[in-house]
């Protein structure tokens, strides 16, 4: 996926709500994914001139442990933030109930993003809703490259970003 465009994306959709100071939850590990995801981020956060700082930024565990306590206190010194962005699912749940904790209804008083689709996640928070046709355009390209692999002497691998719609379930 093309994971700029999906978070720029995001951002985009934030904006049009109305909210105007974001919150980004990242990994403590940062791969290329999660890197793009940044990039896309802060690109859109420039480009719509919302409001964002260091102190919106959290790092945080991608497991399904609680979040601890340094988190957590920052996330108690965020009641100004319209949204969030989470790199991932299991980190949009774990900040969705800690925010209810603070008594923040999701998703009137604050948003919160995640990526993928986890089970049952709609539930909590706004989940994007990768459907079968961005599935289906992923496996031919992923069955086109390896035929092409077969077949060509000299084939280079070669990368190829999907377009997405944005859409929550």
């Amino acid at each position: 996926m093309d994971n700029f465009q999906e978070a720029y994306s995001i951002v985009e959709y934030f904006y049009k709500k109305g909210c105007r100071k974001v919150g980004y939850l990242g990994a403590r590990t940062l791969n290329g994914n999660f890197a793009e995801r940044r990039y896309g981020f802060n690109s859109a956060i420039s480009d719509f001139n919302l409001s964002f700082t260091n102190f919106d930024f959290i790092v945080g565990s991608l497991s399904d442990d609680a979040i601890d306590s340094q988190e957590i206190a920052k996330i108690r010194k965020m009641k100004n933030l319209d949204a969030f962005l989470c790199e991932s699912n299991c980190q949009a749940l774990r900040l969705t109930k800690e925010l209810q904790i603070l008594k923040f209804s999701i998703p009137n008083d604050v948003i919160v993003v995640g990526f993928t689709n986890l089970l049952d996640s709609k539930y909590w928070f706004l989940n994007i809703d990768k459907n079968q046709f961005l599935l289906d355009q992923m496996l031919n390209q992923a069955i086109s490259q390896l035929q092409n692999m077969i077949s060509t002497v000299n084939w280079h691998p070669q990368r190829s970003l999907i377009s997405w719609e944005l859409k929550f379930s």
